[in-house]
């Protein structure tokens, strides 16, 4: 085990029960028909983007959740 806050064990934390795209930080948007990428850091919300592919959204998610988490980083792990 590794010492870690509250804030920081949070930054881990598995998939919601009501994610619908299987990733974390990824979603679809209807109005334009894309994917969208997004995290949270200290109740901050950040917009990464939206994008034609699941893939590329969740590529831009883990770029920022290493950026942003850095060792508490859960990434999606897709290539």
């Amino acid at each position: 085990m590794r010492p870690a806050t509250i804030s920081q064990n949070r930054k881990n934390q598995s998939l919601r029960s009501n994610n619908t795209s299987g990733l974390k930080g990824v979603s679809w948007t209807e109005r334009l028909k894309k994917w969208r990428a997004q995290i949270q850091v200290n109740g901050k919300h950040y917009e990464l983007g939206y994008y034609k592919t699941k893939v590329k959204a969740a590529q831009a998610y883990d770029k920022a959740a290493i950026k942003l988490h850095g060792k508490f980083a859960r990434i999606n792990g897709v290539k």
